[in-house]
Formats: C-alpha cells, sequence, structure tokens
C-alpha cells in the first residue's frame, strides 16, 4: 500500500488548522478540503527531505538535540490553547522521549537512509497533487480556504503532536529543527 508511508501528516495538518481556527466566527474549509491541501504540503516535505544526500544527513542528526520537553510543551500550549495543553498532557511524540531513544532515532533515521529517500520519491509531487485536486474540482491552495503562509509553517512545526505516531512531520522536525533557513 503505497499511501501508508504518507498517511496522517496530511491529517494532522488538517486538525492542527481547525484547532487554531475553532473560535473563528466564520465558517471553515471541510476536513477533506483541508487534508487535500495539507497532501500537497506534505508532498513538498517529502521532496525537499528526498534531496538530502546522507552526508547531509548525518551532518544535520549530528547537529539536533533531544527536544526540551518543557518548551515544547509551553510552544503547544500557547499556539492551540487548551487542546495545545491537553495534547502536551497525553505527552504524545517526542515529549517524553529521552535522550538515548533520540540517540536510538537518529541512528534509525541514518540506518534506514536510502529507504526513506526511496519511500518519499515514490511520494506525487506538490504539483501533481495541486492537478488532481483542480481536475476533481477542489481547492488546493492554503490560501483559498484562509490559511497564510506563516499558518502554513506553524502547523508544519505543531502539527506532529496531534496524533501519537512518527510521520513525515516528526522526520522533518529532526532533519530540520537545527536549522535557522529551513
Amino acid at each position: 500500500n503505497k499511501s501508508r508511508p504518507a498517511s496522517g501528516s496530511e491529517h494532522s495538518l488538517s486538525h492542527y488548522w481547525e484547532i487554531t481556527h475553532s473560535n473563528s466566527d466564520e465558517r471553515f474549509a471541510l476536513h477533506g478540503t483541508r487534508t487535500g491541501i495539507a497532501t500537497g504540503i506534505i508532498a513538498g516535505l517529502y521532496k525537499k527531505i528526498s534531496c538530502l544526500s546522507r552526508e547531509e544527513v548525518a551532518r544535520r542528526l549530528e547537529n539536533t538535540n533531544c527536544p526540551n520537553p518543557s518548551a515544547e510543551k509551553d510552544g503547544l500550549q500557547q499556539v492551540m490553547g487548551e487542546v495545545g495543553k491537553e495534547i502536551a498532557d497525553n505527552s504524545y511524540s517526542f515529549l517524553g522521549i529521552s535522550k538515548v531513544d533520540y540517540q536510538n532515532l537518529k541512528q534509525k533515521i541514518l540506518t534506514h537512509w536510502d529507504e526513506i529517500v526511496r519511500i518519499a520519491s515514490d511520494v506525487p509531487s506538490r504539483d501533481e497533487i495541486a492537478t488532481l485536486l483542480l481536475q476533481a474540482n477542489g481547492i488546493h491552495s492554503s490560501r483559498e480556504i484562509g490559511i497564510s503562509e506563516e499558518e502554513v509553517e506553524q502547523a508544519i512545526r505543531w502539527a506532529a503532536y496531534i496524533r501519537p505516531r512518527f510521520t513525515v512531520l516528526d522526520l522533518y522536525h529532526v532533519l530540520y529543527s537545527s536549522d535557522p533557513h529551513k
């Protein structure tokens, strides 16, 4: 099943936007529309990841540290309010990872890098996703539903915490958390 490796992240982005727009008075796009838009965004992350060489990945992994649980929990609560606090209290994703487990995760990423690149290379491009959405008379741009580029970046940063499973959002966070020029 080729969709399995990509499944999850796009729904996490959609749920993140739902959470952060829940206090809005205006009607917000449906989950399927948000997920379609997020699929294109996630495809872009796969493309970016697939372009990294093993050497670049090794350098990035060497320069990234285990996330600070306290700072991450504070950030979640800041961007998602009470829902962020609830997510943080459930210790999803990296919030409860030990430094040893984080080091093991980084080693696992490097060990399986060729396989990760193969999977990432199989994911359709962002443009292909947009074309398919347009062919189905769907919306393909976050701007069309009132999601700014900043909100897209915030979703990429925080949405991985919504579901307790490792997705490309987590991988992206590990590889790019120490890079100020993501």
